[in-house]
């Protein structure tokens, strides 16, 4: 079956190549969400995660003209943290909470008090793993010393 965008070559016996089909040389129109995957491709993330955080109200892309998605650097940024904070575990309301302090001059009271358990939380997680390498490097010079 013929690709998308062929046209028929010109020529013939003595006008060039024989008569078939090849492929244009237009460029085509870029397709709907070509947008997306490029803010994809920016940020490192999935076109689901993109949605996703949409979904949560925690990114708000612009819209081009047929409606599409357009990823700014700043959307991009955003995206990358809200990887980072992802990663440290909290769930997608309390990110959404945490946004503003991120983002504002300032902050309330409520605001320095989520920060301050979300800190003490992720401090306790980061003490936890580096209990567990430590063990983990234990077994690792432990296995090393053993024959094979």
């Amino acid at each position: 079956m013929c690709p998308r965008s062929c046209v028929p070559e010109a020529g013939g016996r003595n006008g060039g190549p024989a008569p078939g089909w090849r492929r244009s040389r237009a460029r085509p129109r870029p397709r709907s969400g070509d947008r997306t995957r490029g803010g994809c491709q920016r940020s490192g993330v999935s076109v689901r995660a993109l949605r996703h955080y949409e979904e949560q109200g925690l990114l708000t892309p612009g819209r081009g003209p047929g409606g599409q998605r357009e990823y700014t650097e700043d959307a991009v940024t955003r995206v990358h943290i809200l990887q980072q904070l992802y990663a440290a575990g909290p769930s997608s309301r309390r990110i959404a909470e945490l946004l503003p302090c991120i983002e504002a001059d300032t902050t309330t009271e409520h605001q320095r008090a989520m920060l301050a358990a979300e800190h003490a939380r992720i401090k306790r997680q980061i003490d936890h793993l580096t209990t567990a390498l430590g063990r983990i490097e234990k077994i690792v010079e432990a296995a090393a010393d053993r024959p094979a």
